[in-house]
């Protein structure tokens, strides 16, 4: 889950696919590096609320400051690095047949999650089996 604290204009989420795509396109995509053209671009302003279960691709844009709450995991796949160098000038490590093994292709339904806020009372903003987050 993304909860976006700070946003700048023009700020915004790579979240899902916007429409399902086969394992080959996305190994295509990755090749060419139009893997982008087909996820969902998400405006974003502070207050915003997005879930993300396993699976589904996702990238923060720049402009943004986001906390993340999810369920403990050590992995994580970077399948477009947005052509991003190290410290030292080298293109980071991609993960993309490992991550291929993870993604939900069908993902293509809208991350957002609506709320409205209560004055001293609690909003459950998501729940899960592994967490449960709320406003107050």
């Amino acid at each position: 889950m993304w909860y976006v604290l700070e946003a700048e204009p023009g700020a915004s989420l790579l979240t899902g696919f916007s429409r399902p795509i086969a394992p080959a396109e996305y190994e295509r995509r990755v090749a060419d590096n139009t893997l982008t053209d087909v996820l969902n671009r998400q405006a974003i302003a502070s207050g915003d609320v997005f879930y993300l279960p396993a699976g589904r691709v996702h990238s923060i844009g720049k402009g943004s400051f986001i906390v993340e709450i999810q369920q403990s995991s050590d992995i994580t796949y970077r399948i477009y690095d947005f052509d991003r160098r190290d410290a030292a000038g080298n293109s980071r490590e991609l993960h993309t047949e490992l991550a291929r093994e993870a993604i939900d292709f069908e993902s293509s339904e809208n991350s957002r999650i609506t709320y409205a806020p209560e004055n001293n009372q609690e909003v459950r903003l998501v729940t899960t089996p592994y967490f449960t987050t709320s406003l107050y």
